[in-house]
């Protein structure tokens, strides 16, 4: 008995030395994981915001793009519509000036054709009527009128 007590108490010691190592190893295993963890976290968060920084810039990016096309399209298209406007308005207005031209060439005439009809004076030129000789009393004035 004397040679299994040491061997007991042996075993007892190495229980108690194999918890205590289990022990120390479950902690720096602890500490281990712990710190991996963090160090996962951490680059978990860095790597999200480079991730949340790069959709941003591409986003950004990508509004810009959509908002220089819309502009040039709708550039585009103020001109094409101007240009029309243009385009509707000389043909409007040189039809206007053509009736227009008309209408004056028309009133012009007839204004010529009424001054043929009338007797002026050659020196005033003055409408007088043709028998109207008692405003002009010397023969002078007669022969004026009759020219």
């Amino acid at each position: 008995m004397g040679d299994s007590s040491p061997e007991v108490k042996l075993e007892v010691s190495s229980i108690e030395e194999s918890t205590q190592v289990d022990e120390f190893i479950n902690e720096q295993t602890r500490a281990i994981i712990a710190n991996l963890q963090k160090h996962w976290m951490t680059q978990y968060e860095e790597n999200q915001e480079k991730v949340l920084v790069e959709i941003t810039e591409k986003l950004h990016q990508e509004f810009l793009n959509d908002l220089q096309k819309i502009r040039s399209e709708l550039l585009q298209e103020f001109k094409e519509e101007l240009e029309t406007m243009r385009t509707e308005l000389d043909t409007k207005y040189r039809e206007d000036l053509k009736i227009e031209g008309a209408k004056l060439l028309e009133k012009h005439r007839r204004d010529l054709s009424e001054a043929k009809k009338k007797q002026w004076c050659c020196e005033c030129e003055n409408e007088v009527g043709i028998w109207d000789f008692s405003v002009k009393k010397s023969r002078k004035s007669v022969e004026k009128w009759l020219r």
